[in-house]
């Protein structure tokens, strides 16, 4: 599926469950790559967040504020915000943190023009994955989620430290770091292209 360019502003939006840990930090960290490349291309992209089931205005998960301070990483622009469609329809390009996400999204917004992938299925496309069946265990707040695993071989989920210590969190950084970096090199390229 081909990412949709618009000349003026590429919107890239990063989707989790709560808007808290995981779609915040690839928010924040593409940022901060976007502000470091600093020429033309890097000035058109947009990065926002959401969450299926978040909580408006609910605060960062205190482990990966903590980690995102540890690394120098800006807070995102605004708090936790729940995913709404004309949000998802002013996006370019959606990344979710798990299929669970990515299913859901499509489901919803029946229609939309806009790619939906996991983070891991656009940063490493060329990745063999194992098919599963959504997870239907909810998570810590009670809503379905990904196995707790980290990135199993396989995997196109990103598991959710939300709530379990700094040492996850920061293990979680590490790997989200590296998804983030992938995610920006692609998008400089399509974009570069057009």
């Amino acid at each position: 599926m081909a990412v949709t360019s618009r000349r003026r502003n590429f919107r890239l939006l990063y989707v989790c469950t709560g808007n808290t840990s995981r779609s915040p930090f690839l928010e924040s960290r593409t940022r901060a790559l976007a502000e470091a490349a600093g020429d033309e291309v890097a000035r058109r992209v947009l990065v926002t967040s959401a969450g299926t089931h978040a909580r408006s205005g609910s605060p960062l998960d205190p482990e990966i504020a903590r980690v995102m301070a540890e690394r120098g990483l800006p807070p995102p622009q605004r708090w936790a915000q729940p995913l709404v469609e004309s949000e998802c329809r002013r996006s370019s390009l959606i990344l979710t943190a798990t299929t669970v996400h990515r299913d859901l999204i499509r489901a919803r917004f029946a229609g939309l023009e806009v790619p939906v992938l996991t983070v891991i299925e656009y940063a490493e496309p060329a990745r063999p994955t194992n098919a599963h069946p959504p997870h239907d265990q909810p998570d810590q707040r009670g809503q379905p989620d990904q196995p707790d695993q980290p990135d199993q071989p396989g995997s196109l989920d990103i598991a959710d430290p939300f709530g379990r210590g700094i040492e996850v969190a920061r293990a979680s950084a590490d790997r989200m770091s590296e998804l983030a970096a992938a995610v920006w090199t692609r998008v400089v390229a399509q974009l570069s292209e057009s």
